[in-house]
């Protein structure tokens, strides 16, 4: 009797640390996942700037004076619509990076870069 109360027990104890290791494995890789996706949206919308400055500087010959004069910028596609430069959704959002920081730009040499430090040399 004494020793199916201590197996039971010891049973209780490994169901236990069993449910704490899965835990933890989910709860870090739902952690990288996450940071992993930040990484990536960053990226993209770096890269949809850059390409929208370097559209703008075909259509008007110079670079914009800054964010605001890119974000209102617009171009006749071959059908004769008005399209913006950037996407809709970086307009909508305010030029923010998914930290909250903005989206830094230099009109001199064209460049945007991100205002978190994590994305400085990107």
């Amino acid at each position: 009797m004494f020793y199916k109360v201590r197996r039971q027990a010891r049973d209780w104890y490994v169901l236990t640390g069993m449910v704490i290791i899965i835990t933890i494995i989910y709860g870090s890789m739902f952690y990288f996942q996450r940071a992993r996706l930040v990484e990536t949206t960053v990226m993209g919308e770096l890269r949809s700037i850059r390409l929208a400055i370097s559209a703008f500087d075909l259509v008007y010959g110079r670079t914009p004076k800054d964010m605001d004069e890119l974000a209102k910028g617009t171009f006749k596609d071959k059908w004769g619509e008005e399209k913006y430069f950037l996407p809709k959704r970086l307009i909508e959002k305010g030029m923010t990076d998914p930290n909250g920081k903005p989206y830094l730009y230099d009109p001199r040499s064209g460049w945007v870069r991100s205002a978190s430090e994590e994305f400085q040399g990107w």
